[in-house]
């Protein structure tokens, strides 16, 4: 695992890419480019990681077996357009007859996200699949996912020398004027966890902000406030309907252009809880032996200030108000 993850950091994988171009779900260029200059580690894993590695030859072998082609395993390849234009395929395809090498990608999603795979995918795999198709030089390539453990579905590109053209050039940029330069990329909303890996903790002090970044003070506080008034006309809505649902657990309303809408108001088994309290003022000495500080978390919020600067900020700002 070691040598793979140092692999990584020599160039821009096909994981990279969709996160680099700003289309990743998942990721920030941020967080790539932390990864790369060694400052981050790997992703923390979870059970979808988990399994989509471990179901990922079975996903490769349901492919051959329905649609014919022969399949094989492949070493990390490097580019010879740039050493760090580089990808790490799932398998390589050997297609039936005269059809060009092609470059298979295996992935597996929950049934919640099925709506995501309807007659398209998501964006960020059809990004990785053509910087491994450019890295490869293939004509074509695939994408297997599998759905809820029973869904199986095989989406097929050929290879678009425009789109691989556009991945090329912004992971350049990326490369060359970020990573080596050792310039961080501007964060962005999904840099926001990479943020709080960075900076766990505060040291107490405090910072002028300049024009630059007021302007998104200004932004995050209407946007904050129009965040509240949505909610309010979210939960007014909710009610209108509750009122007239009463005890039905399901409605169902067609528009006037004909569209229809399912509405539910279903009854929620409670979860069982601990009464930690109570546990503690029964028995003091179990608790403390057990109990452990949690992992703390840093607060963010955004004020207007209304009454006069303390000294050490109007020293900051040059002025008082």
């Amino acid at each position: 695992m070691n040598e793979w993850l140092e692999e990584r950091k020599k160039g821009i994988g096909g994981s990279d890419a969709a996160a680099i171009i700003g289309l990743s779900r998942y990721k920030s260029a941020l967080q790539v480019y932390l990864e790369k200059i060694g400052e981050l580690g790997p992703q923390d894993d979870n059970s979808a990681m988990y399994w989509g590695r471990k179901l990922e030859a079975i996903v490769a072998e349901e492919y051959s077996t329905r649609t014919g082609n022969r399949i094989q395993t492949c070493d990390p390849v490097v580019s010879t357009r740039a050493d760090w234009f580089r990808c790490n395929p799932d398998r390589i395809i050997l297609a039936k007859g005269e059809r060009r090498l092609g470059v298979l990608e295996c992935k597996t999603a929950s049934e919640y996200v099925k709506s995501e795979w309807d007659d398209h995918v998501p964006e960020e795999y059809l990004i990785q699949l053509m910087h491994n198709v450019g890295v490869c030089g293939a004509g074509w390539g695939a994408l297997a996912v599998l759905i809820g453990g029973q869904d199986f579905r095989v989406f097929e590109f050929e290879r678009d020398e425009e789109l691989i053209e556009i991945i090329f050039r912004k992971e350049k940029d990326f490369w060359e004027n970020h990573v080596l330069a050792r310039v961080p990329p501007a964060p962005t909303g999904a840099s926001l966890d990479v943020l709080a890996k960075m900076y766990p903790k505060d040291n107490g002090k405090l910072i002028p902000i300049d024009n630059e970044i007021g302007r998104y003070i200004k932004s995050w506080l209407e946007c904050r406030d129009t965040i509240k008034e949505l909610e309010a006309q979210k939960d007014e809505s909710a009610a209108q309907i509750q009122a007239v649902m009463g005890e039905a657990q399901k409605g169902i309303y067609q528009d006037d252009d004909g569209s229809i809408y399912g509405v539910s108001w279903t009854h929620v088994q409670g979860r069982m809880s601990f009464d930690v309290k109570a546990f503690e003022k029964d028995h003091p000495d179990l608790y403390r032996q057990y109990a452990r500080p949690g992992n703390g978390y840093r607060r963010f919020g955004i004020t207007r200030k209304t009454g006069r600067l303390n000294a050490e900020e109007r020293d900051l700002i040059g002025g008082s108000i």
